[in-house]
C-alpha cells in the first residue's frame, strides 16, 4: 500500500512538471502559471532550455514510480529527479513554491530511508 502511494506521489508530482514545460515552451498557459510571470522569458533560448529540464524531471519522476511500484531499485532515479526539479521550480517562484516542498520531502524521505538503519539491522563502524 505504501509503495503505491510513494508512486502515485512521484508519478503525480513528475506529471505537474509537464505545466512548467508548456508554458517555458508557450504552448499553453495552465492555471495560475502565465507566460509573464515565467523565469527565464518563454519561447527563449533560455526558456526551452529550462523547459526541458521541466520535462526531464518529469519523465524522472515517473520512470521512479514505476521503479517503485515494480519493486525495482528506485532511489537514485529519485535523487537525481529532485535535484533536477528544485533549481527549475525555483525558478517558477511563488506559483510552484508547493513543488519545491515536494523536491525536498522526496529528498529527505530518500536519503533516509537509504542512511539510517532499519529497525533490526546491525550498525558495524570499522
Amino acid at each position: 500500500m505504501v509503495r503505491w502511494l510513494g508512486g502515485a506521489v512521484l508519478a503525480g508530482h513528475g506529471l505537474v512538471h509537464l505545466l512548467g514545460m508548456t508554458v517555458l515552451w508557450r504552448l499553453a498557459e495552465p492555471g495560475n502559471l502565465r507566460y509573464a510571470d515565467a523565469v527565464p522569458r518563454p519561447g527563449s533560448s533560455a526558456g526551452t532550455t529550462v523547459g526541458a529540464l521541466w520535462l526531464s524531471a518529469a519523465v524522472l519522476f515517473v520512470w521512479s514510480a514505476v521503479l517503485l511500484v515494480t519493486r525495482l531499485p528506485w532511489a537514485a532515479v529519485t535523487v537525481v529527479a529532485a535535484v533536477v526539479s528544485a533549481p527549475v521550480v525555483t525558478l517558477m517562484g511563488s506559483a510552484a513554491r508547493a513543488g519545491l516542498v515536494v523536491d525536498i520531502g522526496v529528498l529527505i524521505t530518500v536519503l533516509g530511508r537509504t542512511f539510517v538503519p532499519r529497525r533490526g539491522a546491525q550498525v558495524r563502524f570499522r
